[in-house]
């Protein structure tokens, strides 16, 4: 999602509901559509979130923090939606990482904490 955010700007045009929304991901903005700000111009129709980072090359799933995405800037975004749903980290431990899986999820569970603790609350 948010390859073609001119399919967005299509179909929320097109379909006026209260129950059309859309799934806002950090990495794919980062990657595919960079400063396109689709928070603040869709962000009243948010429904879920796919939240990862990368260092805008490809879709890396890496832990927020550990690429190039502005998480203060996504913050304020969020918080302008009134976005009251659950937050999904899409990240990915990598096949060959010396990273245990368990110190990797508690990382990215850290960051979430750090990025998100108040988002919620």
């Amino acid at each position: 999602n948010l390859r073609r955010p001119e399919y967005l700007d299509f179909v929320f045009s097109q379909i006026p509901s209260g129950w059309l929304g859309f799934c806002y991901d950090a990495g794919h903005e980062n990657c595919y559509t960079q400063g396109a700000d689709l928070l603040s111009r869709y962000g009243s129709k948010l429904m879920a979130l796919h939240l990862h980072d990368n260092d805008g090359s490809g879709d890396q799933h890496r832990i927020p923090g550990d690429g190039t995405i502005d998480w203060q800037a996504l913050q304020a975004g969020l918080k302008r939606s009134g976005y009251p749903g659950a937050i999904a980290l899409e990240v990915i431990h990598e096949n060959g990482d010396p990273e245990t899986a368990e110190s990797y999820l508690k990382r990215a569970l850290d960051s979430a904490r750090q990025l998100f603790g108040e988002f919620n609350s």
